[in-house]
């Protein structure tokens, strides 16, 4: 599936935002609807499924069984005079979401969620976009990498991350790493969650000098009692919560 070139689409309603689903439903489990095998979101598209007066931003999935490439705009935003921000979800067995522009809040409601789901990721620095406007449907490696630029954004934004891994293949157990900081320091409390297959490995800090950060991290989500939870820099929630399993 591509959504590429200037290519809108909208869901949105004045009094909630309505569902958007490209390649399958949320983490491509609805057999009533086809999963792609790959997706792909070009740079310049917009997707929208926002409340405009009052009501909750939409649900908004994309999804592959393989790659899913996503560089566009996303948005599931809570109404301007009331109202919760929506559920976004971004997923793939390989997931590239590198300059992706994700907005799931609200001015006067909950922030929304923002889930992403594919094998082993790594949260890291921002590896480069090598092309955002040519579709790309191959799976380059299992391994994926969400920069801290999106993730601390969205945290900014009010918006709760939910990144969460499955069982991968042979060396690619479902482990997700933190190996660049997580700042959070503008906007209303938010929550990130990390919820991994295998082993949780939080290697920079994670902290927020503006509004509550509730953590939650959870290895061997399975529980198959093969996950570890291993927290090896600093975390400071700003009066967040703080809940850490494995």
């Amino acid at each position: 599936v591509g959504v590429i070139g200037e290519a809108k689409i909208d869901a949105s309603g004045t009094a909630g935002g309505g569902a958007i689903l490209i390649g399958g439903d949320y983490q491509g489990k609805n057999p009533e609807v086809q999963n792609a095998k790959a997706t792909f979101v070009g740079k310049n598209a917009e997707i929208n499924a926002d409340a405009t007066e009052k009501g909750d931003g939409g649900r908004l999935i994309v999804w592959s069984d393989e790659a899913t490439r996503v560089y566009g705009s996303i948005s599931a935003q809570g109404g301007a005079l009331g109202g919760d921000g929506g559920f976004v979800e971004t997923s793939g067995h390989y997931l590239d979401v590198e300059g992706i522009s994700v907005n799931a809040g609200s001015a006067y409601g909950k922030g929304g969620v923002w889930l992403l789901d594919p094998f082993n990721v790594t949260v890291g620095l921002a590896q480069g976009l090598l092309d955002g406007f040519t579709p790309n449907f191959i799976a380059d490696v299992i391994n994926s990498t969400v920069s801290t630029t999106a993730i601390n954004t969205a945290l900014d934004s009010g918006i709760n991350v939910l990144i969460q891994t499955g069982a991968g293949q042979s060396a690619n157990l479902g482990d997700v790493n933190v190996n660049a900081d997580i700042k959070k320091t503008a906007g209303s409390d938010a929550t990130l969650t990390l919820s991994a297959h295998n082993d949780v490995n939080i290697n920079s800090s994670i902290n927020s000098t503006f509004g509550k950060l509730n953590l939650t991290v959870i290895s061997d989500s399975d529980l198959g009692g093969a996950g570890v939870t291993n927290i090896n820099s600093d975390i400071n929630t700003n009066g967040g919560g703080l809940t850490a399993t494995g």
